[in-house]
């Protein structure tokens, strides 16, 4: 199967890459530092979505938060391309 996952990099999403790929799957991760289009990466079997960004109530990144969270995840849902969607 060919699977994207975001958040690829951090703890959870990193041990899921590791054991996807020892099972033969064919996985591409997502970075918040790319700048490519959803599109660009092609149709997938499913999507795991485990990209975050955190935040305390006393920081002031409010703004960032919310487009890492609820913008990014809605660009995803309307924009990619897959059989299934795992949030």
């Amino acid at each position: 199967m060919r699977l994207l996952v975001t958040g690829g990099t951090g703890f959870i999403g990193s041990h899921l890459v590791e054991r996807l790929k020892q099972m033969g799957h064919t996985v591409v991760t997502l970075s918040h530092t790319e700048q490519h289009s959803i599109f660009d990466l092609g149709f997938f079997d499913c999507v795991f979505h485990f990209a975050a960004y955190g935040n305390h109530y006393w920081q002031e990144y409010y703004q960032s938060m919310f487009d890492a969270n609820v913008r990014f995840t809605w660009k995803l849902l309307t924009e990619a391309r897959c059989s299934k969607f795992i949030y």
